[in-house]
């Protein structure tokens, strides 16, 4: 999932780039701490709006 991160950091612009990029690149970390994918994909969505903002 990092390996999905770091290609869409750089093939996708704009903001929406660097967002999708930081939500699979925290979700990849997580992933690798051993936790379940659902729990990866929420906190990498929780590192997006933190660092996106949130409505």
């Amino acid at each position: 999932m990092i390996a999905v991160g770091e290609h869409l950091a750089t093939a996708m612009g704009g903001c929406s780039g660097v967002l999708v990029s930081i939500m699979f690149n925290a979700a990849g970390q997580k992933l690798a701490e051993g936790s379940l994918l659902a729990q990866a994909l929420t906190y990498g969505l929780d590192r997006m709006q933190y660092y996106g903002g949130h409505w």
